[in-house]
């Protein structure tokens, strides 16, 4: 048994069946659509054997646009559609072209990571510095006063 959007997705609306689905409160030509999408989305991310945030690096977009594109709340536009539609086909470039996006994405991510970890480490350092002099001044003041007893 099919469900009316299924129905639609095998068939095009007249003109008559698109004003009453508005009229209704309900765009099925359009929900359609979305569901095709959704199904897209995710059966091309699943090709590619990838997280939606990894995808979402691969197409420089956010995680969360992964998520609606695969629950059907949005829909990918431009080059992200284009590119998924090539990769669920199978098409070898695009799935090459992610893959390698994505590499360089993490590499760049890691190179970040490191030069954060660095400058933390040299922040701190330099923190330390002062400190340190510090205690030396403290400990020389504190010696002065034995070097004077002890005379």
């Amino acid at each position: 048994m099919t469900t009316e959007v299924e129905a639609v997705e095998e068939r095009v609306l007249t003109p008559w069946e698109v004003a009453l689905s508005f009229k209704n409160g309900k765009n099925y030509e359009t929900e359609a659509t979305s569901r095709r999408l959704a199904k897209l989305a995710r059966a091309a991310r699943k090709r590619l054997l990838l997280t939606q945030k990894q995808m979402a690096m691969a197409l420089d977009m956010t995680g969360g646009a992964v998520c609606w594109w695969e629950t059907g709340r949005s829909q990918p536009t431009g080059g992200a559609k284009v590119l998924l539609e090539l990769i669920a086909a199978g098409d070898r470039g695009a799935i090459n072209h992610v893959n390698d996006r994505l590499r360089v994405r993490l590499q760049e991510e890691a190179e970040n990571k490191v030069e954060k970890k660095a400058k933390k480490k040299a922040k701190k350092k330099k923190e330390a510095e002062p400190a340190a002099e510090e205690a030396k001044a403290e400990e020389a003041v504190e010696a002065e006063p034995a070097a004077e007893k002890s005379e």
